[in-house]
């Protein structure tokens, strides 16, 4: 009796090991391999790298984001040459509510502005870092009927340029 489970045994053994063997073996040549979370999908392995967006696709779909959410209020520009890519934003404050500001009112809501246009520029920033770190983002307030009258401006991660609270570092550190 003892011989007759040995070999019980050992076939129901070797049925184990040839379905683990089966196993392997498909597992290997289907897409995904061994991994049980794919449920044979392709995994990470299988597929191709995915394209690397360039510098000017990333830009044209940050620009056509601004024209969905500030249509006619912005102008964006990316100058692949300097490695820049600058946008200016109206209709944020007036020229006088800038004047007011200078002269010490609404402090809070102009440094809550500021804050979120550094928020603004490095999500922007994000965006070109994941294939573009060369490119540098820098993001401006701007009069509303003169665009080149600039208000504030920043650019990886801090307020470079601040007409209200006299703030000017371009020429301090990378520019």
């Amino acid at each position: 009796m003892k011989n007759f489970l040995a070999v019980i045994g050992g076939i129901v053994v070797g049925f184990i090991a040839l379905l683990i063997i089966v196993y392997v073996s498909n597992s290997l040549n289907t897409p995904g391999g061994l991994d049980p979370f794919t449920s044979g999908k392709n995994s990470s392995f299988n597929e191709p790298a995915p394209r690397k967006s360039s510098a000017a696709e990333i830009a044209s779909k940050i620009t056509a984001s601004f024209a969905r959410s500030k249509p006619g209020s912005f102008r964006a520009v990316l100058d692949e040459e300097n490695k820049i890519y600058k946008v200016d934003m109206w209709n944020n404050f007036t020229r006088e509510e800038i004047a007011a500001m200078q002269e010490g009112e609404e402090q809070d809501r102009w440094v809550n502005s500021c804050n979120a246009l550094v928020g603004i520029c490095d999500d922007i920033q994000d965006q070109f870092n994941n294939g573009h770190p060369e490119i540098k983002v820098v993001l401006s307030a701007v009069d509303t009927e003169d665009h080149d009258y600039v208000f504030v401006t920043a650019s990886r991660g801090e307020i470079k340029y601040d007409v209200v609270r006299g703030i000017d570092l371009w020429n301090d550190s990378e520019g």
